[in-house]
Order: C-alpha cells, then sequence, then structure tokens
C-alpha cells in the first residue's frame, strides 16, 4: 500500500525507467479511487472499468510528461476525468445512469449502518445522480469530485485545470440548479 508522497514519486520515477513493476504499484493503488469517480461520471460499471483502462493507459504512455506540477493523484484524476468527458460525449452515452445496487457500490455502504438508514441514503444518491444528467460537464464534475470524492476546491481546480474561484462558481452553480429541481418535484408533489 502506498501511503507517501517520496514513495509516490519513487514508483514515479521508476515508472519513467521502464520499470514496469513501479506502474503495476501505481495502478493497483490508484485503479478503485479512480474506478469509483468514473462510476459516478459514466452509465454503468463496465464503462466505469473502461474508463480506468483508459487512464492508466494514458498515464502509462504519458509519464515522461508528467513533471511534478500537481500531484500524481491530480494529474491521474485529470486524465480519468477527461477519459469520462470524451466518453458521454460520443453518440451512444447520452443517457447517464448509475447502478447504485451494483456489487462496487454496495461496497461503499457502511455494514455498521443500519438497513432503513441505507435505504434512505440510497434513494437520495439515486435522485441526486439522476439530476446530475441535467448539469454542465464541468458543474457535474465539480459536484462528483466535491461530495463524493471530498476534494478541496484547489485539487479539484487542479483537475479542471481552472482558478479555484472559478471551480467554486461551478460548484455554487451546480446547487443552485438542483435546488430549482427539487424545489420544482416538491411542488409537483403538492399538487
Amino acid at each position: 500500500m502506498i501511503t507517501d508522497e517520496r514513495h509516490i514519486q519513487t514508483l514515479i520515477d521508476r515508472l519513467k525507467e521502464g520499470d514496469d513493476a513501479a506502474f503495476d504499484e501505481l495502478f493497483h493503488h490508484f485503479k478503485r479511487p479512480i474506478f469509483f469517480v468514473a462510476l459516478r461520471m459514466v452509465s454503468n460499471q463496465d464503462d466505469a472499468d473502461e474508463m480506468v483502462q483508459k487512464t492508466f493507459m494514458q498515464a502509462y504512455i504519458n509519464i515522461k510528461n508528467f513533471r511534478g506540477e500537481s500531484s500524481f493523484k491530480t494529474w491521474l484524476y485529470r486524465i480519468a476525468m477527461n477519459a469520462c468527458k470524451d466518453h458521454l460525449k460520443s453518440k451512444e452515452h447520452r443517457a447517464i445512469k448509475i447502478d447504485l445496487e451494483s456489487p462496487s457500490m454496495r461496497g461503499l455502504k457502511s455494514t455498521f449502518d443500519h438497513p432503513i438508514k441505507k435505504m434512505i441514503r440510497q434513494d437520495q444518491k439515486k435522485v441526486i445522480i439522476d439530476r446530475m444528467k441535467n448539469l454542465s460537464s464541468q458543474q457535474k464534475t465539480t459536484v462528483v469530485l466535491r461530495v463524493f470524492e471530498d476534494m478541496a476546491f484547489k485539487e479539484i481546480a487542479r483537475i479542471l485545470e481552472c482558478k479555484e474561484s472559478t471551480a467554486k462558481v461551478h460548484y455554487h452553480q451546480a446547487i443552485l440548479k438542483l435546488k430549482d429541481e427539487f424545489k420544482e418535484d416538491a411542488k409537483g408533489d403538492f399538487i
């Protein structure tokens, strides 16, 4: 398990020298977080797996271009987000769905939670993810990274290659849009 930035940098240096074992170690450390980010961005587990493969293939090919201006994790997330955006732009992947009952999502749930609490949270996630399909790509990416990945705006800005204030604007615009949609739903329930 990779625990510190120095070890990650050592692995990057080894990979730049052609050490494939270093790549394997980086892959095994980062594949799960990249998978879950991709899963939230694309329609299903198979597509998320494909995005993980594309992300690591691009990282492997372009590792010599990694200059360390941001963390390796940020660089990798940027590659993943770009792969997901390209994927979502393709004609056959317009609808954004997520299978919250998939084995990969079940692993995210706490084993200590009461089943009713789990069901409520699960329903809330479904509704939020369903509403996110109406957000712009930048807004959706910001919400996924902030809410689901608990990233700071500074790191989100690095991934999106924008100013921190711009990332905050994307996030707040997304939240306002989501609030408006939920208000519309609530009005419909009472009429």
